[in-house]
This record gives structure tokens, C-alpha cells and sequence, in this order.
């Protein structure tokens, strides 16, 4: 559009200083009837008709300038299109941008939500933890107070039959010659722990609701394998592969099961008879359940930090071996 302007623009200038003969108007026809050798003069009295005489130089410069103004337009044209190319390049390149960091922020999205279920789940699980850390210290709380009041029992006793007890000699017993005395019912280690093995007996699911599930640790299992363990054997808490499960009694101990559900396989026994977790009574053959193998005695642990130690063995039996 601006070069049509500017083309008819120039040939309005051109019109202007040479105009084109009109077959209609009288200096036309007399020109035409003229001869050539006479010449028509200009009225002087008619300057609004006045032309400019156009010089062959002067038409020069207006073809130049139209061509100029041609090759710039053109130059200008040829100019915006490769800018508004350029631009849409930009905008293209903008639009891929964004759309990579709007699946950037989905996939960020999906990683805060699985991030925030994985910290309900540690929430929950730490709960859980330490709800049972509570109750076995209100249980050893309880076996404490109940060893306080028998002892406080025991004084009393002393107290009500002291007149009667003679004063110990050199070498003799402070009961000696006391008629009324009777000794005390001596208290079996296995009833310490006979109620909670006969509920493993029966029901184990029962006895581990609220039991601690543990495995050996990476480096007692290290220490087995190489045989440099000496003599110490810590588990640790295990939820998912828990081979034992740690039971408190009434007393403040603490009591090591197998895991009725767990598989016991030659390498696992072969550990286990290392480190005297459990003394075996009879020569296992092959793989058991935890709830076919016979808990004679639990084993006795104790908590060291975050870790359980093995303090006392415990004894197991095996199914008979059929040929």
C-alpha cells in the first residue's frame, strides 16, 4: 500500500511539470494545425497554465528517486518480515518454555503429595513407637512399684517378728531356733515368663499386638559371618522383616520370641546356633515355621540405646525329623 501511495504520489509530481495534451483544449488543436515551422507562443496574461519546462535531467532525478524509494520500501518490507519471523521463532521457542515448566510444577506437585504421605507415614510410625516405649516404661514403672511393695512387705514382716528371732551368732543363721518362721516359697525363674509363653503357645497373634518386631543388626550379622561378633548380639527394630519380637513381662524383662509367621531356613538356624540366640535341643533338618518350632525358654534381651541386647539365651526343640 505505501508503495502504490508513493508511486501515484510521483506521478502526480511528473503530471505537474509536463502535463499530458488534452485532445479537447484549444492549445491541442492548434498545435495540431500549426505547421511545424511556426510556434505558438504563450498567452502571457494566462500564468495559472504556466508549465514548467521538464529537462531530461530533471526526470532522471524522479526516476532515481522513485527507484530509491522503491528499494526502500521494498528493503523495509523484506526487513519486518524477517523480524516478525524472528519473533514468532521467539514465541515458539517462549511457548515450549512454558510448557516445560508447567510439567516441571505437575510433576513437583506429584512429589510434595508423596512427600507428604511419606511424612504421615514416618508421623505414624513414630507415634507408634514411642506409644510402645511408653508403655514399656509404664510397665517397668508398675514391676518397680511391686518390687518396692514387697519389699516394704518384707520389712514389715521383720518388723512384727523381730522379738522372736534371735541375734545372730558368728556362723549361724538369723532365723535359727525361730519356730514360727517359715522360709520363704522360693519364686522359679520359669514363672516369670510361663504366662507369656503359654499365650504364645496358643494364641501368638494375641501376645505380639503390642510386642516390638526386631532383627539382628547389619553388623552382627557382619560380625557372625566372620566370626568377630564376640559374644554380643543387638537387634534392632524391624517392621517389615522382623524374625523376633520382644515381649515385657510384669517383671521390667524383656523376653525374645520368634516370629510365629517367619521362615527359618538353614542359613537363618545356622546364625541363630552361632550367636546362642537359642540353644537348640534337638538337630534342626531342613526349614521351619516360627509356630512349628517348640519355645522351651524365650531368650532375654535388654535395651541398649536404640538397640536391644541379647543377655540371656533361650532354648528351642524341633519337629521330629521323618525320614
Amino acid at each position: 500500500m505505501k508503495t502504490k501511495f508513493l508511486t501515484l504520489t510521483i506521478i502526480s509530481l511528473l503530471t505537474t511539470f509536463y502535463p499530458l495534451p488534452s485532445p479537447f483544449s484549444p492549445n491541442s488543436y492548434a498545435q495540431s494545425t500549426t505547421p511545424p515551422s511556426q510556434t505558438i507562443t504563450p498567452s502571457p496574461t494566462r500564468e495559472n497554465n504556466t508549465v514548467i519546462p521538464l529537462t531530461n535531467l530533471t526526470l532522471n532525478i524522479l526516476i532515481l528517486l522513485l527507484l530509491l524509494i522503491l528499494l526502500v520500501d521494498t528493503l523495509v518490507f523484506s526487513f519486518l518480515n524477517f523480524k516478525s519471523g524472528k519473533i514468532g521463532r521467539v514465541y515458539s521457542e517462549l511457548f515450549k518454555e512454558i510448557n516445560k515448566v508447567r510439567k516441571e510444577i505437575e510433576s513437583l506437585g506429584e512429589k510434595l503429595q508423596k512427600l507428604e504421605k511419606i511424612e504421615r507415614k514416618i508421623g505414624e510410625d513414630y507415634l507408634s513407637r514411642k506409644t510402645t516405649e511408653i508403655q514399656l516404661s509404664i510397665s517397668e514403672i508398675k514391676n518397680q512399684i511391686m518390687l518396692l511393695k514387697e519389699a516394704i512387705d518384707l520389712k514389715l514382716e521383720y518388723q512384727r517378728t523381730k522379738g522372736e528371732i534371735k541375734p545372730a551368732e558368728k556362723g549361724q543363721i538369723p532365723h535359727e531356733g525361730n519356730k514360727n518362721w517359715t522360709p520363704p516359697t522360693p519364686q522359679k525363674e520359669e514363672s516369670e515368663y510361663s504366662i507369656l509363653l503359654k499365650n504364645y503357645r496358643e494364641n501368638p497373634n494375641s501376645l505380639f499386638h503390642n510386642a516390638i518386631p526386631v532383627a539382628m543388626t547389619k553388623e552382627t550379622l557382619n560380625n557372625l559371618v566372620t566370626g568377630t561378633w564376640g559374644n554380643v548380639i543387638e537387634f534392632q527394630e524391624d517392621n517389615r522383616r522382623g524374625d523376633y519380637y520382644i515381649v515385657p513381662d510384669n517383671m521390667g524383662k524383656f523376653y525374645l520370641f520368634l516370629n510365629p509367621n517367619g521362615l527359618f531356613n538353614q542359613h537363618n538356624l545356622t546364625l541363630i546356633e552361632k550367636s546362642q540366640v537359642f540353644q537348640f535341643k534337638n538337630t534342626p533338618h531342613g526349614s521351619y515355621k516360627g509356630k512349628d518350632i517348640t519355645i522351651i525358654k524365650p531368650a532375654l534381651v535388654r535395651q541398649e540405646n536404640q538397640y536391644w541386647r541379647l543377655t540371656e539365651s533361650g532354648e528351642i526343640e524341633f519337629p521330629p525329623h521323618r525320614d
